[in-house]
């Protein structure tokens, strides 16, 4: 399918409607990104913030005070009982931008955008010709200086993965910094309140129609890493389980070639692996050797998860290096972010195939301190196990579980210190 181009009739200054909705955020979080959008050294864009699902009156009404500072720039509304996650609070801003508009700038409520971040973007239509725009996530400095391993692993992402769909125009969004042409949104009808994940769930809808859909590389604006491991691990599964939602939009029939496909399906599938059946095989023989079971088949089979688990291990050591530029402690410290997860990415993504349905849950922006009673320390567990049984029986085996077991300990404790020490730093910022 050919790639549908097409710019901007306006002149350099296309009108643009910034999108800000939020729920449950912090109001003075929310009132900074909105400044910031005030902000933009842009001459025509309106701003449109919608509460939703906002049921602390003191979350919203001081947003809802900033906002009539600003009657001609910004409009601000209150909707309870919103239906389709993210994507139908989106519908709805979609419903209350103005006439005039030609496209949408989606902005999550812990962003702060740059000055010059709307004539940046669109300075980028002009030669990709292309219906969607998606821009970096980043961090701000007091979030991510005492955790630059969880940022880089993150950002992995977008130096992967965002950039293998810019080979086919088919860059996935990521749900802000997003800038997206109205007619493109309304051909495709609107945000999807199907899934949890309704920026990839749009993206997927994008590359059906033949719209193109670029990556820019350029940092337009800086948001929060969550605030704790327990935060992490949630925005962590609502992406795999989102995106596998969108999965199934991946192989509708006469959606463009194959390599777009693939493409699309590497995009939805980068936090996911394959481990859990490997996974499921070591749990599985360490039970057994627990009951004083052992067999040729199944020696066979463990054999064979080792070996799947640590190719798995390697190559995203090596897709980590390509994300960092082999820089030495940001390319182990992303690595080490990357194994504390694994079990997560192994997992995750199976019911939603099956269409099971699960509630999107925010990630929490609030300040809170992390717990080491939140690290996850299933597989730490699980090798620790192992060994022990191996080592009882003399297998040889044991001299590759140890250094599995060390590699997962040190990856969790690893992740406990990282978001432990930023906690620190931003206490004493605060104070």
């Amino acid at each position: 399918m050919d790639k549908i181009a097409h710019t901007s009739k306006t002149s350099e200054y296309p009108s643009i409607s910034i999108h800000i909705p939020f729920c449950n955020e912090p109001s003075e979080m929310v009132i900074d990104t909105i400044k910031s959008c005030l902000g933009q050294q842009y001459p025509n864009f309106e701003i449109i913030v919608l509460s939703n699902n906002t049921e602390d009156i003191n979350l919203w009404k001081p947003v809802r005070a900033f906002c009539k500072n600003y009657p001609d720039q910004i409009r601000f509304e209150h909707y309870t009982h919103v239906e389709g996650y993210k994507g139908g609070a989106l519908d709805i801003c979609r419903s209350l931008t103005g006439s005039a508009v030609e496209y949408l700038f989606t902005v999550d409520a812990d962003y702060i955008l740059h000055p010059f971040a709307l004539r940046k973007a669109v300075r980028h239509l002009k030669y990709t010709g292309a219906q969607l725009l998606q821009f970096p996530q980043n961090y701000s400095k007091e979030n991510h200086t005492a955790g630059n391993a969880m940022h880089k692993e993150l950002y992995s992402y977008f130096e992967i993965y965002s950039k293998i769909g810019n080979l086919t125009c088919n860059a996935l969004p990521t749900g802000t910094l997003s800038l997206i042409a109205l007619h493109a949104l309304d051909a495709v009808k609107g945000w999807s309140g199907r899934s949890i994940t309704e920026d990839a769930e749009l993206g997927v809808k994008f590359w059906q129609k033949g719209f193109r859909t670029c990556f820019i590389s350029e940092i337009l604006g800086k948001g929060r890493l969550p605030n704790s491991i327990s935060d992490l691990l949630k925005q962590r599964a609502r992406w795999i389980f989102g995106n596998s939602q969108a999965l199934r939009g991946c192989f509708a029939k006469d959606s463009g070639s194959a390599f777009s496909r693939l493409t699309i399906f590497l995009q939805l599938t980068a936090w996911s692996n394959l481990m859990a059946l490997p996974l499921i095989l070591l749990l599985m023989q360490g039970i057994l050797w627990g009951l004083m079971i052992n067999t040729t088949i199944l020696h066979t089979g463990f054999i064979l998860a080792l070996t799947s688990l640590t190719v798995h291990l390697l190559s995203q050591f090596l897709l980590l290096g390509i994300a960092t530029n082999f820089s030495g402690k940001y390319w182990w410290g992303a690595f080490l972010a990357r194994t504390a997860l694994l079990d997560l990415g192994s997992f995750q993504w199976i019911p939603a195939l099956f269409g099971a349905k699960r509630p999107f849950e925010c990630t929490n922006k609030f300040s809170k301190d992390t717990s080491f009673r939140e690290v996850p320390m299933l597989l730490p567990g699980l090798f620790l196990t192992l060994t022990i049984l191996t080592m009882e029986r003399g297998l040889h085996i044991v001299y590759v579980l140890i250094p599995l077991f060390l590699l997962f300990s040190i990856a969790s404790v690893h992740l406990y210190f990282q978001f432990k020490t930023r906690a620190a730093v931003l206490k004493t910022q605060l104070n």
